[in-house]
């Protein structure tokens, strides 16, 4: 499924936190770099991912799972303590679409405590898992204090492998170029089930090589507090 087609679709409008990018508040040439999906609890990926954005001077959201932050706390301190953004993913990466707002408060309620428990305070951002929210359970999240953290386009980073990384990183590249900005979302692993799923041991370096494409091609790495003052979306 190509991009182009996810943002010609008329689902994909309605029922994504997918935004065209005029309407980010993030200026010409900016680029927020996020994570869905993490952290990775078996593997090093997590640290490997820190250890980049270190070495390459990046500020980045990483949008956990709470089931999965709660195993691994150190990770999630490292990723606190490296002056990233913490998103609240879900407790158990079920997509709010197919929730009721009870449950939808409770999965947000859950991974606030594990958030807590290290940073002091829950997230101020909640990003949906698989990007799936209604405009009527957008307006409860927003009830409930929480901004949407959006994207500009899905890079279909999921059905990407080790050898097939290059081309990914190529896609993301062309697509921020054209747009001019852009909220870029990368997955840690392939979360598929409630427990641990399948690291992406490659993604660092690809993500290395993102970086470094874009800023030679003049865009530049935004801070992920954009969202703060970010009016919330109505259709």
């Amino acid at each position: 499924m190509k991009n182009l087609l996810i943002r010609g679709s008329g689902f994909w409008r309605h029922f994504t936190i997918l935004d065209p990018p005029g309407d980010l508040p993030v200026s010409p040439g900016g680029v927020v770099l996020t994570f869905d999906d993490g952290p990775v609890v078996n593997g090093d990926t997590t640290i490997r991912l820190l250890e980049v954005l270190a070495a390459e001077e990046v500020t980045a959201c990483f949008c956990v799972i709470g089931s999965l932050a709660e195993k691994r706390p150190l990770l999630l301190q490292a990723i606190h303590s490296g002056g990233h953004c913490i998103v609240n993913h879900g407790y158990q990466h079920i997509p709010p679409l197919f929730q009721q707002s009870q449950a939808i408060a409770d999965e947000i309620a859950r991974t606030d405590a594990v958030i807590g428990s290290v940073t002091g305070h829950g997230a101020r951002w909640f990003r949906p898992p698989g990007g799936l929210i209604s405009q009527k359970q957008r307006d409860f999240v927003g009830s409930i204090g929480k901004h949407i953290l959006p994207l500009s386009f899905f890079a279909l980073d999921t059905e990407t492998q080790s050898h097939t990384a290059e081309g990914l990183v190529t896609r993301c590249i062309k697509q921020v170029s054209a747009d001019g900005r852009g909220v870029v979302v990368f997955h840690e692993q392939k979360f598929i089930t409630r427990e641990e799923s399948v690291p992406r041991h490659w993604l660092p370096q690809a993500v290395t090589a993102f970086i470094r494409r874009a800023k030679a091609a003049g865009m530049r790495f935004t801070p992920p507090d954009f969202v703060e003052n970010r009016p919330e979306r109505n259709h």
